[in-house]
């Protein structure tokens, strides 16, 4: 590709020297122009050249999900543990609170009867209890249709 020349160009002056004349270089004659190949023509890829950029891509693909399915696994991992650490936190609390109210009712419990023995209360005698016989069986009866009661349910069922 040639590029073109410029068709003007700059007049050269010379320093004057000890005279009042000032000298002007000629003009120089233009040049032939020249051919500068600035990208060299391009050749088709090899076939095997192109099975390695697919290989490449393939890989970088299989390694990215890859990763991503790693740093899933690792944060469900993280966050499971620290659910447990909790949730195992709180059975040992509820295993402490449960050993207190053991305690705590064991010693209401002694206290009754502590109680019991010391305040002059009546004792239990069977010839002290009330007996209470129990009603005598009555018969069914069959429900008419007009004794019956309508249930009503509300909409949602």
């Amino acid at each position: 590709m040639a590029l073109p020349q410029s068709q003007f160009e700059p007049h050269l002056q010379s320093v004057p020297t000890s005279g009042s004349s000032r000298r002007v270089s000629p003009r120089r004659a233009p040049q032939p122009a020249e051919v500068i190949e600035l990208i060299p023509a391009r050749e088709p890829h090899p076939l095997w050249l192109k099975g390695v950029e697919v290989f490449r891509a393939a890989t970088f693909a299989i390694a990215a999900v890859s990763t991503a399915a790693t740093l899933g696994v690792y944060v469900q991992t993280v966050r499971t543990q620290e659910m447990f650490g909790g949730q195992y936190s709180n059975l040992q609390q509820l295993r402490r609170d449960e050993r207190q109210h053991l305690v705590n009712s064991e010693g209401m419990a002694n206290a009754l009867r502590e109680t019991a023995t010391t305040i002059d209360m009546v004792p239990l005698s069977p010839e002290r209890m009330l007996q209470i016989d129990a009603a005598p069986p009555r018969p069914l009866r069959d429900l008419s249709e007009g004794d019956r009661e309508a249930v009503h349910f509300p909409g949602g069922y």
